[in-house]
């Protein structure tokens, strides 16, 4: 499914995502930050997958989006129709 190439996490969940829908599985899409060296760190994930292993130093879910969803998480594309 994502064998080639080096794809970052929201890609690889949001593939995911769709293709578990397609299956008849639907899981939500979750992004989540936590501090990090440079100010924080970023990471998407779909739920019940492990966000990480760093028990210490969790992600806090910042957004999530329904697999049953056909809005845009953080709003819609403008309208390109005047």
């Amino acid at each position: 499914m994502l064998g080639v190439g080096s794809y970052t996490c929201l890609e690889q969940a949001t593939v995911r995502q769709s293709w578990l829908l397609a299956q008849g599985h639907p899981r939500d899409l979750i992004i989540g930050v936590r501090p990090g060296a440079r100010g924080y760190e970023a990471h998407a994930w779909l739920e019940g997958d492990s966000p990480g292993t760093d028990l210490e130093r969790p992600f806090v879910e910042l957004l999530r989006k329904s697999a049953l969803s056909t809005e845009l998480p953080v709003g819609r594309l403008p309208s390109t129709t005047q």
